[in-house]
């Protein structure tokens, strides 16, 4: 069986393939079993779940993901990690199955930005990263406070939630802080 076309540019930059994670089957309805790394009960998100617990959890570095609604976006953000997609079309998957090609989109889930630079670096023809200071700085993370909040449902994704705050907030990579916001919620509800 020949290696789809990414595979082979990240293996001619040096990179070291270490298997196959867990993902939705053809991105498609039925979620792998997979757990978050960060907060063992709750999702990692959609389809590129499994790239995204790897990458959390410090196994590797950086792994392969696909997108058609979510499935990049969605996961990095559950996992506290950085989920990367060029631009439609900017990189085309030769051997890959694309059940929608005008949605599909192939891209990465990396442990921080330099990561997914060098990701980028090695599969797109022509890329040129550029530093940037503020990659290197403490990302701002701004968490609502208050009565909405208040009102979400207790159990197991708030307990997730705080586990995930706490892991934030003792990382460097991260800077959180509150947000008060509809501090006048039962007004607003008693308008409408």
């Amino acid at each position: 069986m020949k290696e789809g076309e990414i595979i082979q540019r990240l293996r001619s930059a040096g990179a070291i393939v270490l298997g196959k994670a867990a993902m939705t089957e053809f991105a498609y309805r039925h979620p792998s079993r997979t757990r978050n790394p960060l907060a063992p009960c709750v999702t990692p998100g959609g389809s590129s779940s499994g790239s995204a617990a790897v990458v959390a959890a410090g196994i590797c570095p950086l792994a392969l993901a696909s997108q058609t609604c979510a499935s990049i976006s969605r996961p990095a953000a559950f996992t506290a990690t950085v989920g990367f997609k060029p631009s439609h079309r900017r990189l085309l998957a030769h051997g890959c199955v694309s059940p929608s090609p005008s949605l599909d989109q192939f891209g990465v889930i990396a442990a921080s930005v330099r990561w997914a630079a060098l990701w980028a670096q090695a599969v797109l023809p022509g890329w040129q990263s550029t530093p940037c200071a503020a990659a290197q700085a403490p990302l701002c993370v701004a968490i609502p406070d208050g009565p909405l909040v208040e009102q979400c449902e207790e159990g197991a994704a708030r307990e997730g939630f705080q586990q995930l705050l706490t892991w934030m907030r003792t990382s460097r990579a991260w800077r959180v802080v509150s947000l008060p916001c509809l501090h006048d919620l039962q007004r607003i509800k008693e308008s409408v």
